[in-house]
């Protein structure tokens, strides 16, 4: 029992972050389609309202639908484009875990950020290093917590 909050508080914190990625993967799935992405699959995915880009470089426009207008010539001139940017309210549980997880947060971004950069998609940095960042400050949240609980319960 010494380890009790070293491997709930973790557990519950990965939990959050699955049931958060199941939910704007639906979301961002309806989404696209609604768009007129034939596969669902748009450049951009929301992690709830945090704006992930799959292709940071721009290499492939692929993902963008064309949309036509005629001129005054009567040809139609055809622009690419996709919304930058899309409301989204986060949940409480959305802000309940970037608020209690801030600090897993922040380094992600530095990451996603600076990885992005580089070219590397946005959407597989944060998937994967997330996961990772958010159980590993939650273990040090659990570490601290059976510490103390196991101070106060020491006999001196």
């Amino acid at each position: 029992m010494n380890r009790l909050w070293r491997i709930a508080v973790p557990l519950i914190g990965l939990i959050m972050f699955a049931l958060i990625t199941l939910q704007s993967v639906i979301e961002s799935r309806q989404f696209n389609k609604q768009a007129g992405f034939n596969n669902g699959h748009g450049r951009y995915f929301w992690w709830s309202s945090i704006r992930l880009d799959s292709d940071p470089l721009n290499k492939r426009a692929l993902f963008a639908k064309p949309v036509c207008m005629e001129n005054s010539k009567g040809s139609e001139d055809c622009e690419v484009l996709e919304p930058l940017g899309i409301w989204i309210d986060p949940s409480w549980l959305v802000k309940g875990l970037i608020l209690t997880a801030l600090p897993a947060f922040l380094l992600g971004a530095g990451l996603v950020g600076g990885l992005g950069r580089i070219g590397f998609s946005q959407v597989w940095v944060f998937m994967i290093s997330m996961p990772s960042l958010v159980s590993a400050w939650f273990y040090f949240i659990g570490w601290l917590l059976d510490r103390r609980r196991l101070k106060r319960c020491k006999p001196m």
